[in-house]
Formats: C-alpha cells, sequence, structure tokens
C-alpha cells in the first residue's frame, strides 16, 4: 500500500507541475491577444528568440523543410515494411525477410542518432517517424504469427497495447498537453526490434541457427512484459490526467494549437 501512494502521490505532483506550466503558457497567449498588433508581434517575437536561445535543436530545425536525411530514412523504412511481409508471408523467403528487418532496425536507430546529432528537426518528422515505428510494431508482429512464429495471442496483445495508447494521446491533446515518454517504453520498443529477427534467425533452414531460439524467446518474452507493464502506466497516467486537468474550451484550444510552436 506505501508503494502504491507514492506512485500516487508523485503522479499527482507531476500533474500539478504539467498544469501550472500549461496555464503559464495560456496565461501567456491570453495575454498577447490584449495588445494591440504590434505589441502582440512583439510579444511573440521575444518569445520565438527565447526558446531559440535555450535550445540548440532551433538552429536546424523548420528551416529544413521535408528535405532532410532522417526524414528520408523513415520514409524509406515505411517503405521497406511492406517489402518485409511479402518477403516473410508471401514468399516465405526468411533469409532474405531476414536481412531486410535488420536492415530496417538499424535505420530506425540511425535516422534518430543522426537527428539528435545535427539537431535536425522539422515537422513531417515529428510524424513521420512514429508511424514508421507503429507501422514496424505492428506489421511485424502480424507477419510473424502468420507464419507461426510467435503466436496470436501476445500479438493481439501488444497490438491492443498501442491501441490504448493512441486514445490516451487524445486525452493529452484534449488538455493542450504533449504525452511525455516513458524511457521502459523505449527499452521494451528496441528490445521487440532485438527479439523479431533472432527468432526469425532461428527458423532459418540451417541446422546452425538453432542456437537462437531459447536467446529470441527471451529477449521476446522480457520485451512483451516491459511492453505491457509500460502501456499501464501510460494507462494510469491518462487517468490521473483525466481526472484531474480540465479539457481546455474550444477558445483555449484554438489558442494553444495556434501558438505552441512559438512556446514550446
Amino acid at each position: 500500500m506505501g508503494g502504491v501512494w507514492c506512485l500516487r502521490a508523485s503522479y499527482t505532483a507531476h500533474w500539478k507541475s504539467i498544469v501550472k506550466k500549461r496555464n503559464r503558457k495560456m496565461s501567456a497567449v491570453t495575454a498577447a491577444h490584449k495588445h494591440n498588433e504590434g505589441s502582440r508581434q512583439n510579444t511573440e517575437y521575444v518569445a520565438h528568440k527565447r526558446t531559440s536561445e535555450d535550445s540548440a535543436a532551433a538552429k536546424t530545425s523548420s528551416s529544413l523543410g521535408i528535405f532532410t536525411v532522417p526524414n528520408f530514412i523513415s520514409f524509406l523504412r515505411l517503405c521497406l515494411v511492406p517489402v518485409f511481409i511479402w518477403l516473410l508471408v508471401g514468399k516465405h523467403n526468411y533469409v532474405a525477410a531476414f536481412v531486410l528487418l535488420m536492415i530496417i532496425g538499424i535505420s530506425d536507430w540511425a535516422d534518430g542518432k543522426i537527428a539528435r546529432y545535427w539537431h535536425i528537426e522539422s515537422k513531417i518528422g515529428a510524424y513521420l517517424d512514429p508511424a514508421a515505428d507503429r507501422l514496424m510494431t505492428i506489421a511485424v508482429p502480424i507477419s510473424m504469427a502468420v507464419v507461426h512464429f510467435v503466436p496470436w495471442w501476445m500479438v493481439i496483445v501488444l497490438i491492443c497495447r498501442d491501441v490504448i495508447l493512441a486514445g490516451i494521446f487524445f486525452i493529452y491533446q484534449n488538455r493542450g498537453l504533449r504525452m511525455s515518454v516513458i524511457y521502459l517504453g523505449k527499452v521494451a520498443t528496441a528490445s521487440l526490434m532485438v527479439a523479431f529477427p533472432t527468432i526469425i534467425f532461428a527458423n532459418l533452414p540451417y541446422s546452425g541457427c538453432k542456437w537462437a531460439i531459447p536467446l529470441g524467446w527471451a529477449v521476446f518474452i522480457w520485451a512483451f512484459v516491459l511492453y505491457v507493464w509500460t502501456g499501464l502506466l501510460y494507462i494510469y497516467r491518462g487517468y490521473l490526467l483525466a481526472k484531474k486537468v480540465p479539457v481546455l474550451t474550444p477558445e483555449e484550444k484554438a489558442q494553444w494549437r495556434k501558438n505552441k510552436n512559438i512556446l514550446n
């Protein structure tokens, strides 16, 4: 009971700080709209300038547009996932599917690494990379269940977790907040991307690959447990958020969408 109380207390403090931060942002937006046009433009310029000075990413972000190396890698990953499905399910070419899945996994690591190292950000990249990740985490396990490499019930649990998280995302959006990422969730996703190619490797038609069977399943079970656990944490966060943080009014939501690029 003590552990549950501590978790609830920590999350309560967490949401209070988030609400205060959002209220400060909304107050800044409201104050800006009360001034004349010249004063409003000056306020937005100062806010944007402070944000640019505080973040190194502002040096190379929106000016690059959509034609960036990370965006190209993410788009390539989106295109390669259907090819992987065709190789694994349609052609039963497990060797080619294994190699392609390794390339997809490396590209997932590479685009994030490049974006962070060169401080490259773009609006389309903020949607393209998560879309590619979600497609991978849904399409890859389904394909592996079709060829009987993993059980269907585990795949269904993984997919349900992602569907629920999509609903929680809109709970955040309706309150003018960004959904913070749980680090263990990243570990779980990375572990899945290690487990899947390992299991495919273990099923290659070569006797020397059988040693990977226990390794692949050990990593997969570990990733599965982490994936479910972090999903429960996201659900609990969403429950507390829905309970304690009011939904933005239509006017507040319009202001938040209009000014979030300046104030964030």
